[in-house]
């Protein structure tokens, strides 16, 4: 998180100039790695993504600027608490789910001993293992993709200052995600961490299937058929919260439907009323 975080602070100076061109960009950590996405004019990304993986292959820690953003990391984990009690819902369903996933208080002490060197030590250690999905859109001929490909193997493996090296096969991270088995419900109560926020959030997960495309667009369809009929259920007829969301929910493959309902109403009010709307 912190590498991403400078990488974006460095690559400002390219933002307007970028904007004006019709690109958009983003580096962003994800659950396996980071990830590197652009969006816009095909004939001038390439010079964009030159500049990006440019930085990436040739980065430094500046020590005033890892500061900058161990400050705004700091801040950010700390007013956590402060946040509205769904979203806080939100991320413990994440952490039932998924198995290995660092709560944020774990997260931000590990931050608070963080220091520039460290960073710099982990980068190499990072790049040592290197795998690379890439995956195009839009505009642009295979054999173009093909090349943008090449291009970008060429500075990060076969560059003569390049410190990448391919990550076997049998190395490769997989996400795994708690099965949770028919027929059974399972309840995790938590306390808001705010305690001056008077409102209770209820998140009731239902767990439906792993990544299948036919079964995808069945539950996409599901779902899009039936918010309004729970939002006038849950919002309008039972009057049980001022958030009242059916969303789906895609975790690393693993797709289900997820109720959301946050309100001023005791939780073990509302509760009992979501599986059967």
């Amino acid at each position: 998180d912190v590498f991403t975080r400078l990488l974006m602070d460095y690559l400002n100076d390219y933002a307007y100039d970028a904007e004006v061109a019709g690109l958009y960009y983003a580096v962003r950590p994800n659950d396996t790695g980071f990830q590197v996405t652009m969006v816009g004019y095909n004939d001038k990304m390439r010079t964009l993504l030159d500049t990006v993986i440019g930085k990436i292959a040739d980065f430094e820690v500046k020590i005033d600027r890892f500061s900058v953003i161990k400050e705004t990391m700091t801040k950010g984990y700390e007013n956590f608490k402060f946040r509205q009690p769904y979203q806080q819902a939100m991320y413990n369903c994440t952490l039932i789910l998924e198995e290995q996933t660092w709560p944020w208080d774990e997260e931000l002490a590990a931050l608070s001993n963080l220091e520039a060197r460290n960073l710099e030590d982990f980068l190499p250690r990072m790049l040592a293992k290197t795998f690379i999905e890439c995956y195009f859109a839009g505009n642009i001929e295979p054999s173009e993709a093909e090349s943008v490909v090449q291009h970008i193997e060429g500075i990060l493996f076969n560059s003569s200052t390049s410190v990448c090296k391919s990550l076997p096969p049998s190395q490769h991270l997989t996400k795994r995600i708690v099965k949770l088995e028919r027929g059974l419900r399972y309840y995790y109560p938590a306390m808001c961490l705010n305690q001056q926020d008077e409102n209770s959030s209820l998140l009731h997960y239902i767990q439906i299937h792993q990544d299948d495309l036919k079964q995808n667009v069945l539950l996409q369809l599901l779902a899009v058929v039936a918010k309004q009929p729970a939002f006038h259920q849950l919002r309008s007829v039972e009057q049980l919260g001022y958030i009242a969301l059916l969303r789906q929910r895609n975790d690393s493959g693993v797709r289900g439907l997820q109720f959301i309902i946050q309100s001023t109403v005791k939780v073990h009010i509302f509760s009992v009323k979501i599986p059967f709307t």
